[in-house]
């Protein structure tokens, strides 16, 4: 009787990006506490979305002070999971 010996294991090419994003993790986490500690990120971003959910959850129009005086959002484009939240934020 023959016997067959099992193939080698050997790492498959979808381990890699698992392996290169876990590599990664550490250095950029540390990268960014490092730059909130030090004052250095902003909430941009985030004042614009807080300001068009506000506006919806006031019946009114998405409208962001940040990106200029009156400045609507819909000009911009339409974020349909915002208008979701206004009740939430409501």
């Amino acid at each position: 009787m023959i016997t067959t010996l099992p193939a080698p294991t050997r790492p498959t090419l979808r381990r890699l990006p698992w392996g290169l994003g876990g590599a990664l993790v550490v250095p950029y986490a540390m990268l960014s506490i490092t730059n909130h500690l030090g004052l250095r990120t902003t909430g941009f971003d985030l004042g614009i979305f807080e300001q068009a959910v506000r506006g919806y959850a006031h019946l009114r129009a998405p409208v962001s002070e940040l990106k200029g005086p009156g400045y609507v959002l819909l000009g911009d484009h339409f974020h349909p999971i915002l208008a979701l939240l206004a009740p939430l934020y409501r």
